[in-house]
């Protein structure tokens, strides 16, 4: 970090630009060091694979789409059985869970290592009101959860004109 001179004073005397240099920089160089140091802290637990960390936030990652007619929910699961995953409505909610157990460790004398996550996850979708909740599906393949929720014909958001 840059430290700002002082220029000396005589007693009495307030240099006030120098003073707001100096309060400006301090705290904003000392705000983006750690800014840095958490943004590489949140990178290398999310190259770990640790659940709810990293630039992704939320774990397991998911893609939301707005497809022609209907929302589209990708979800990144490999590993898990049909019977792993839940897909579930509850008023407004689209609620997803899932768990994976543990499945491999490798313990040797002096050391162990666990690189794979494992555990259970819950995510949950508020649903718009122009989507058909009846007609939601869900299907698991290659470890991907994809999750196909209609809208109503005719239903959806609309543009509200501004008066002036």
């Amino acid at each position: 970090m840059k430290l700002l001179a002082k220029k000396p004073q005589k007693t009495g005397e307030s240099n006030l630009a120098d003073r707001r240099v100096e309060r400006a920089a301090g705290p904003s160089e000392i705000r983006r060091q750690v800014d840095r140091a958490f943004n590489r802290l949140w990178q290398s637990l999310g190259k770990n694979g640790l659940a709810g960390a990293g630039p992704q936030l939320a774990w397991p990652a998911m893609d939301m789409t707005d497809e022609s007619g209907a929302i589209v929910l990708r979800i990144d699961a490999p590993g898990l059985k049909n019977e792993d995953v839940s897909v579930e409505v509850t008023g407004h909610l689209l609620i997803i869970r899932g768990s994976r157990s543990e499945q491999y460790q490798e313990k040797r004398t002096g050391w162990y290592r666990h690189e794979r996550a494992s555990g259970s996850f819950y995510r949950t979708v508020p649903l718009p009101g122009y989507v058909d909740a009846d007609k939601i599906e869900a299907r698991y393949d290659q470890g991907v959860i994809t999750v196909t929720i209609p809208k109503k014909p005719g239903d959806g958001p609309r543009k509200i004109p501004l008066s002036t």
